[in-house]
């Protein structure tokens, strides 16, 4: 743990790593947002800006362990601040040379820096704010504050964009507002990168005081690497958080369901997905955050949240057989989801739990991660398979999706939440047979 930090400074430390992990993610996945205003202004079309989210996306997979070694051998404030500024330099350079052969550069570039180096070194800088007793909370206000700067980032750029891009007038300036992202972006990183070199203690140091208060401090030891990847217990965290991580990023397929089948607007199909995703995480990860710390455990808290998402789904499938009407199919659909967010976003805490050294955190997560966040690489692609196979091509709309390919889907989440809770309980047995030893 870092040295004693008033409550205050706690808090600004942990929104401002929430906040530069809020910043980092904004250009990678801008075609969320501004798909159409990126296409003309660099040429391309749609399959071209999915490239780029694909290279992204392999360089982080790729970079994930040594990224998490790189974090536990140096530093991980340094490898932070290199994270805030290297980005935000990335960012501000996109916004002068916005064309496609440089996008790919930066999009590489970022899967690194802004991804495989900022993660891990971020999930270790928040474990040692906190204490053994406090990591759920800890993860739980990190993840909170994410949530919120994440819908407050989306509504500042929006209106900006609008009012410099004019999207909807005859002669749209795309390439104004594009720039203007994509340099506020930059400088958020670069105001992130310098509050947090004020706020965050280096690693040097760290070590050296739990060594003068008799706790685990020991260097990182490349021969380790093996011994963790032997632990049972890290097979269990990357169970769960690839079950609890799969089953949220993919909840829209709810909102698919109300569009499709029960004829629910797209305005209400998307507001149902901002309750799933942006507002819960918001609310869920303080709650979820408190209620583990109050357990002594996120691993009872796990069982707890996955099994009512669990009895949630079932009861969600149970209605869709009984004929249910669009309003409480909409209102029942939000609870899977807002139950899974409760524990995916303080599983980070299990490693503190699990007594994995502090010593070899940044490698654990990026263990974890290479395998945990697979659900990116195939879920959507096999889901998307199952209602195609199923879907049916209407005239004057095009192709709608069917009940039975959303049965598979929503039967595949349920098996999928059933393994986390299983995951979870058996490291608990774990747990308790080596407190008896």
């Amino acid at each position: 743990m870092t040295k004693t930090m008033t409550k205050g400074k706690l808090y600004v430390t942990l929104f401002f790593l929430a906040f530069a992990q809020s910043a980092i993610y904004t250009v990678p996945y801008i075609r969320t947002y501004y798909g159409i205003a990126l296409q003309n202004v660099l040429g391309v079309g749609d399959s071209q800006l999915g490239m780029l989210l694909g290279f992204y996306t392999i360089v982080s997979m790729i970079g994930y362990i040594p990224g998490g070694i790189l974090v536990d051998k140096w530093d991980y404030k340094k490898c932070i601040l290199i994270a805030c500024f290297g980005t935000g330099l990335l960012a501000a350079s996109y916004g002068v040379w916005l064309n496609y052969t440089w996008a790919t550069v930066v999009y590489i570039i970022m899967g690194f820096t802004g991804n495989a180096i900022y993660w891990s070194a971020t999930i270790k800088a928040v474990r040692l704010l906190g204490n053994a007793d406090n990591q759920g909370k800890m993860y739980g206000v990190y993840y909170g504050f994410q949530g919120g700067l994440a819908i407050l980032f989306t509504i500042i750029l929006q209106i900006g964009f609008t009012a410099i891009a004019r999207p909807d007038s005859g002669t749209p300036n795309y390439l104004a507002g594009m720039q203007f992202i994509f340099w506020t972006n930059a400088a958020c990183l670069i105001v992130a990168g310098i509050v947090l070199a004020k706020m965050l203690q280096p690693q040097k140091e760290i070590v050296e005081q739990m060594k003068a208060a008799g706790s685990e401090a020991s260097s990182f030891n490349a021969k380790m690497v093996g011994k963790v990847l032997k632990q049972p217990l890290i097979w269990l965290i990357i169970i769960m958080v690839f079950c609890s991580y799969g089953i949220y990023s993919n909840s829209f397929y709810y909102s698919y369901y109300l569009a499709y089948v029960k004829g629910i607007s797209q305005f209400w199909a998307t507001q149902t997905s901002m309750i799933r995703v942006s507002y819960m995480m918001c609310i869920g990860s303080f709650i979820g955050g408190f209620a583990a710390t109050k357990l002594k455990s996120t691993t009872k808290w796990y069982i707890i949240a996955a099994g009512a998402s669990l009895l949630s789904l079932v009861t969600f499938l149970v209605m869709r057989q009984s004929g249910a009407g669009m309003v409480p199919m909409a209102i029942m659909s939000i609870f899977p989801s807002a139950f899974i967010l409760l524990i995916y976003t303080i599983t980070n805490s299990l490693y503190q739990e699990y007594n994995i050294p502090v010593s070899m955190m940044g490698t654990a997560v990026g263990i974890v991660s290479i395998v945990a966040f697979t659900p990116d690489l195939f879920w959507q692609t096999m889901l998307g398979s199952w209602l195609d196979k199923t879907a049916i091509q209407v005239e004057g709309i095009g192709t709608v999706y069917t009940d039975p390919g959303f049965t598979q889907v929503f039967t595949f989440f349920a098996i999928v939440t059933a393994v986390g809770v299983c995951a979870a309980i058996a490291a608990l047995v774990i747990m308790k047979k080596k407190a008896k030893q």
